[in-house]
């Protein structure tokens, strides 16, 4: 080397070595310190125009490495940890004013990121993993003391973000989808030890929930509809194996649950009124590909059951009165447009049909008699405004016409 200056300070009693070295034409500056037997080496690169500093710290035993960037102003230092091996370096951003720590590990050789944003103060923290050749980035948000954690998986190029909420002591993880374009958030709920994945579709921009009771080992699936303005709940239940879909709907208010058993396939679909606070059950049966709708009316504790026939394309209504503990059948018949209403009486255990038939305008009443096992039929004629009465004799096989006119 050429052009060597010591330089010894009488107020410090420090010694300055400047080196200046011809090939590079560079200059070295070392320093050393007497109070803290410190070696300071500062290097003055030509090409770069960056100045770097070297500062050997006699307790930790560690080397301090400042860089200066002259394009970006910035300033890196590299710290070298004895006891762990690791190299530490810091990068201070003119433009963010932010702090970028970089740790290497030699165990894991794992490279750490540590970034300081001054407007939020929050560290970001990037951890490269070797083995799976991962990124993961670790923010800690000063207001709500969470740590979020991002790693980006190199095979399905996801990026996955794990929050920690110290009130709730949740962990939150957020997947990001390359093929699909969606975000996938997972939340642990401590006290219920559930966890909640929400996936955001981009085709139909939908978030999904996914809930997962501990106790019950449900899975609940929450899809929020932009179109439509709702939100589905699929509950999967263990003991049953049956998922449920609850719909709620933004315009009349309801809530639609569906239901589907595995045993019989069958789908149930409850729908929750807002205006009569009904709940109204719909049975889908795929043995006879029947509809079932069960409506249950608040005021009068009546459940109304519908049932769509596929063969004769009948409906059938049923309705169970609370006070007399009746059942009414209601059955529509395609073919002669009549509807038939059968009565359940709990006290006589008769039961009574009533059939209105279209061409006469005539309402034909049939009860059956359990002493007896006699059946009353009543028909009612528009024209004459007659009622007749047929009774069916079991021991004489004898039918008896009544025939009851108003005008008489």
């Amino acid at each position: 080397m050429k052009g060597i200056l010591v330089v010894s300070h009488p107020q410090y009693k420090t010694r300055i070595l400047v080196v200046s070295h011809p090939q590079y034409k560079t200059r070295i500056l070392v320093v050393s310190h007497p109070q803290y037997k410190t070696r300071i080496l500062v290097v003055s690169h030509p090409q770069y125009k960056t100045r770097i500093l070297v500062v050997s710290h006699p307790q930790y035993k560690t080397r301090i490495l400042v860089v200066s960037h002259p394009q970006y102003k910035t300033r890196i230092f590299v710290v070298s940890h004895p006891q762990y091996k690791t190299r530490i370096f810091v990068v201070s951003h003119p433009q963010y004013k932010t702090r970028i720590f970089v740790v290497s590990h030699p165990q894991y050789k794992t490279r750490i990121f540590v970034v300081s944003h001054p407007q939020y103060k929050t560290r970001i923290l990037v951890v490269s993993h070797p083995q799976y050749k991962t990124r993961i980035l670790v923010v800690s948000h000063p207001q709500y003391k969470t740590r979020i954690l991002a790693v980006s998986h190199p095979q399905y190029k996801t990026r996955i973000l794990v929050v920690s909420h110290p009130q709730y002591k949740t962990r939150i993880l957020a997947v990001s989808h390359p093929q699909y374009k969606t975000r996938i958030l997972v939340v642990s709920h401590p006290q219920y030890k559930t966890r909640i994945l929400v996936v955001s579709h981009p085709q139909y921009k939908t978030r999904i929930f996914v809930v997962s009771h501990p106790q019950y080992k449900t899975r609940i699936l929450v899809v929020s509809h932009p179109q439509y303005k709702t939100r589905i709940f699929v509950v999967s239940h263990p003991q049953y194996k049956t998922r449920i879909f609850v719909v709620s709907h933004p315009q009349y208010k309801t809530r639609i649950l569906v239901l589907s058993h595995p045993q019989y396939k069958t789908r149930i679909l409850v729908v929750s009124h807002p205006q009569y606070k009904t709940r109204i059950l719909v049975v889908s049966h795929p043995q006879y590909k029947t509809r079932i709708f069960v409506v249950s009316h608040p005021q009068y504790k009546t459940r109304i059951f519908v049932v769509s026939h596929p063969q004769y394309k009948t409906r059938i209504l049923v309705v169970s009165h609370p006070q007399y503990k009746t059942r009414i059948f209601v059955v529509s018949h395609p073919q002669y447009k009549t509807r038939i209403l059968v009565v359940s009486h709990p006290q006589y255990k008769t039961r009574i049909f009533v059939v209105s038939h279209p061409q006469y305008k005539t309402r034909i009443l049939v009860v059956s008699h359990p002493q007896y096992k006699t059946r009353i039929f009543v028909v009612s004629h528009p024209q004459y405004k007659t009622r007749i009465l047929a009774v069916s004799h079991p021991q004489y096989k004898t039918r008896i016409l009544r025939l009851s006119c108003c005008c008489i």
